[in-house]
């Protein structure tokens, strides 16, 4: 079904690739997400630049096996691009979700003793992830996280 949906998508079929659009949604919002830490703003931009760039360029895709990676790079290519362009509104907000983090952070330990331990634990992965180059952040994250193929993540 799924190769049927890319193929008539190729021949311009609009309905075949907003069937696409819906189906792959999903993965490539997870992608966005860790790529772009949650801003939903530029979560929904990405994913607006991707689809646009997929559906004007999908007659390019050669292989209808390689349309999750095709238009996954799509997307990282998107996400690069707005980190590039947003630098300074992503340092900006990043203060703000950090102090949004430790308010929720404390009164979540005030209200659950139990889940301290996994916050803890949940923060300081995010400190080490942090301290890493924009580069290492990102193979990390597609490929740890969302089991991206070393050859898809090039």
């Amino acid at each position: 079904m799924e190769k049927d949906l890319i193929k008539r998508a190729k021949k311009n079929d609009d309905e075949a690739f907003t069937e696409l659009v819906e189906l792959y949604r999903p993965h490539l919002t997870k992608v966005a997400n860790g790529l772009l830490k949650g801003y939903r703003s530029f979560i929904d931009d990405a994913l607006q630049e991707t689809f646009i760039k997929a559906y004007l360029n999908i007659w390019k895709l050669l292989n209808v096996e390689s349309f999750k990676p095709w238009i996954t790079k799509i997307l990282y290519n998107c996400c690069m691009d707005i980190i590039e362009n947003k630098k300074d509104e992503i340092l900006y907000n990043d203060f703000d979700v950090l102090n949004e983090f430790d308010e929720n952070y404390e009164s979540t330990i005030k209200d659950n003793n139990d889940d301290l331990s996994v916050l803890q634990k949940e923060r300081n992965f995010y400190d080490t992830i942090d301290s890493l180059s924009k580069d290492e952040q990102n193979l990390i994250t597609l490929y740890y996280y969302f089991n991206c193929d070393y050859k898809n993540i090039k």
